[in-house]
């Protein structure tokens, strides 16, 4: 299971939020225990978190990969938002937090959303509305779709307040392929 908490402050980062995956225990798993991997987008008021959705094998390896939108994303004070892709193959490769209480870890051991030294799986807005008022909302919903062009699922990443139309507030959602490793 993910749990997105989008006003999380972890690791001195106000509202940058979270995304918690809880998993492994009971009769049919190796541990008696919960496992909680804690992933955090590194930056200040993203609200990562916001939209979850997963189950889908977007980029075909055949372990599920997880959506995470932060519509609160900036680049500067432009607040664009954001869509992070999370492949299963680098979440299966976290070190877990194991909880023997059930709570979730005080001091949780934070991995980023995109793995060290690789280019991040993600989708931006584009810079429809400056920060304050009209921001877009860019990644208020995510959502694995079937395939566009092929055999992968594609993404579709909507935005409540945003203005492709030319309408201010009119919301708008985007749709991407993903193939030969790459959202187009």
């Amino acid at each position: 299971i993910a749990v997105g908490t989008d006003l999380e402050d972890l690791d001195g980062k106000s509202n940058q939020g979270s995304v918690r995956v809880i998993y492994g225990w009971g009769p049919n798993c190796n541990s008696q225990y919960p496992r909680v991997v804690t992933l955090v987008p590194g930056a200040t008021s993203s609200r990562a978190g916001w939209a979850l959705d997963g189950g889908e094998d977007l980029d075909g390896d055949g372990l599920p990969d997880l959506l995470v939108g932060a519509p609160d994303y900036r680049q500067g004070s432009l607040r664009i938002g954001a869509a992070f892709i999370l492949t299963g193959a680098y979440l299966a490769s976290l070190e877990p937090d194991v909880t023997i209480t059930g709570d979730l870890p005080q001091n949780p051991t934070l991995y980023p959303f995109v793995p060290p030294n690789t280019d991040p799986l993600v989708v931006y807005g584009t810079n429809e509305t400056t920060s304050g008022t009209n921001m877009s909302w860019f990644g208020s919903s995510v959502r694995f779709v079937p395939s566009l062009t092929g055999n992968q699922p594609g993404i579709a990443v909507g935005a409540y307040n945003g203005n492709n139309s030319g309408l201010n507030r009119t919301g708008d959602v985007r749709v991407w392929s993903y193939e030969d490793g790459a959202l187009g």
